[in-house]
């Protein structure tokens, strides 16, 4: 046990040294009571066998789709694509169809954004993402950011929605010219019932809401961020013909 704490790691000296401690503990159990010598001997075989597990990668993938993961986001009334794959699943969601709630959120120079106040001038691309500066978030919003020209010729104002407090460095970073939103609490989140990945990582979302208020998409894809934008600017397309 101290060699597992000084070392932090396990080799095959290591697992003679665990094998050794094993032999050692049926030993000191014929003293201190076999009661107590089996309990340290399951201990010690389990931590063996989770170490060894591990190394040889032999990872239970069937976890990732296990029921008690997912069964989640199979609660719900509206369809949208998967997490990660791609194919169709049904998650509590806001949905096609219904009106956008409306909200009030700051945006990166503390000034009040208020979806309502966009309704009858212009399309709204309201889009939620895990968190700033993320290879799959900078990649979504990237997508977004190129695509300015294409989404103002649609008449959309595209909006980002993240736990971060201050956008301001992200923004900069990667020259951002649309706003984000902090929603610290996840209570916009919440509102529009944004899912979780796998239960517990913050989902990656995109509704587009016309100058009606009502959603015209609800696009729900963590896997592939840059796909968010191609989706928005179908379903505007949609809505010009």
């Amino acid at each position: 046990r101290c060699w597992f704490r000084s070392t932090g790691k396990l080799d095959s000296s290591g697992l003679d040294r665990v094998g050794a401690e094993m032999k050692a503990a049926f030993v000191c159990g014929a003293n201190a009571g076999r009661a107590r010598s089996v309990h340290y001997h399951s201990v010690l075989t389990t931590r063996l066998h989770s170490f060894t597990s591990f190394r040889s990668n032999r990872v239970n993938r069937s976890l990732l789709t296990s029921k008690d993961f997912l069964g989640s986001a199979r609660r719900s009334k509206s369809s949208t694509r998967s997490l990660w794959s791609g194919k169709t699943s049904n998650v509590s969601m806001v949905a096609v169809g219904d009106s956008a709630p409306d909200f009030t959120a700051p945006d990166q120079d503390g000034n009040a954004w208020k979806l309502s106040d966009r309704f009858g001038k212009r399309n709204v691309v309201l889009y939620f993402y895990p968190k700033d500066d993320t290879p799959g978030c900078t990649k979504q919003a990237c997508a977004f950011n190129d695509a300015l020209d294409e989404f103002a010729g649609l008449d959309a104002e595209i909006v980002g929605v993240s736990s971060d407090k201050d956008h301001s460095a992200f923004i900069s970073k990667y020259g951002l010219k649309f706003s984000l939103l902090s929603d610290v609490d996840s209570s916009l989140r919440a509102l529009y019932s944004v899912p979780k990945t796998l239960g517990f990582l913050p989902g990656r979302c995109t509704f587009v809401i016309d100058k009606d208020g009502v959603v015209k998409l609800a696009y729900n894809s963590m896997g592939n961020a840059a796909q968010h934008a191609v989706e928005a600017k179908q379903a505007l397309e949609s809505l010009q013909k």
